[in-house]
């Protein structure tokens, strides 16, 4: 399979502006910051949105059974790996991580993707049995069951129907926020009506000129879920991709957003262990906001340079690189065993 060079480039801008986010934080004003609005109405949900993009061009490679374990390790097992890591450098209890911390500091991403990609496979394994006939029908049972499930979900989790600790220890609101998403980036890329629709002009100027209305107006909601939650991100994605696929090459003339890109998962799981070693005086020393703000992007960008360098070493084990990233030959020998 063919990599898209466009589809790198936005996974690298993803993961900076996730770093960014998550370095801004402890500075700002977490739920007022317009900085921190913006960036987190589209870093996450583009990342979801792309993940989608991809499991689709990877469908059909594999069987259900090889797809599902393959999934497994290389995001449920980084995830156990990553968090307990995190936990024993940072003496948090590993019990409270899963069942009091929703976003099991900071590593939900992986554990909520794992989720959506099992729902989203029940839900394609539903319209091949169901059908439609024709590509039309196909397209309208894949639409209606997912249109379905996603109010489904949200129901769940505005009733808070899942109890404590399944609701905290699955993430279960975060699936609900996020699955929309990665349904969106399946549907560009498998039906053409929705691919070419995403790519027009007037879909991209229409997003770009609603996503700064709506977000001057509305702002958008860092804890709630509401029609923002979905509407913003949605016009983000669709500026973001069309904005980076028509200037892919000068966007990476140096490929180094591409290979970042490449690199994202690795950067987000060990992201958080550089993050936490950052002195916060650091910034609290600088005086002016404007040297604040300088020194926060500086941070970020050696946070990501740390982040590469130390995935770089753990690819150097193939141990390692199997339990931390669920990738090497570890991997391959156990894919190769269920065919």
């Amino acid at each position: 399979m063919e990599r898209l060079v466009y589809i790198d480039i936005l996974k690298g801008i993803a993961i900076i502006l996730v770093v960014m986010g998550h370095m801004f934080v402890p500075y700002t004003d977490y739920l007022d910051s317009t900085v921190n609005q913006m960036i987190y109405s589209v870093h996450m949900p583009l990342f979801i949105f792309l993940s989608g993009f991809v499991f689709h061009l990877s469908q059909g490679k594999h069987s259900v059974r090889i797809t599902i374990m393959k999934r497994i390790l290389s995001l449920l097992l980084p995830f156990i790996c990553f968090s307990a890591v995190y936990c024993f450098a940072n003496d948090i209890s590993y019990s409270d991580m899963l069942l009091k911390n929703e976003i099991h500091n900071g590593y939900w991403f992986t554990l909520v993707l794992f989720e959506i990609i099992l729902i989203s496979i029940v839900i394609e394994m539903l319209t091949k049995r169901i059908g439609g006939g024709g590509q039309n029908g196909k397209v309208a049972v894949d639409l209606i069951l997912n249109v379905v499930l996603i109010l489904i979900l949200l129901i769940i989790a505005k009733i808070e129907l899942i109890p404590e600790p399944y609701k905290t220890l699955f993430s279960t609101d975060k699936v609900a926020k996020f699955y929309m998403f990665f349904q969106m980036g399946k549907f560009v890329n498998t039906y053409s009506m929705f691919g070419s629709l995403f790519k027009k002009q007037w879909v991209y100027t229409f997003c770009m000129v609603a996503y700064f209305f709506l977000f001057t107006k509305f702002g958008y909601d860092l804890q709630g879920v509401n029609a923002m939650s979905f509407i913003l991100p949605v016009c983000g994605i669709i500026v973001l991709t069309n904005m980076v696929e028509k200037n892919q090459m000068q966007l990476n003339s140096h490929g180094i957003l591409a290979s970042i890109g490449k690199n994202s998962l690795e950067i987000y799981l060990v992201h958080f262990l550089v993050f936490s070693l950052i002195p916060k005086e650091i910034v609290d020393s600088c005086g002016s906001v404007y040297l604040q703000l300088f020194v926060l992007l500086l941070l970020s960008v050696i946070c990501i340079i740390v982040s590469l360098a130390i995935a770089k070493f753990i690819h150097g084990s193939d141990i390692l690189n199997f339990l931390l990233f669920g990738k090497g030959p570890y991997l391959k020998k156990i894919i190769s065993k269920m065919k």
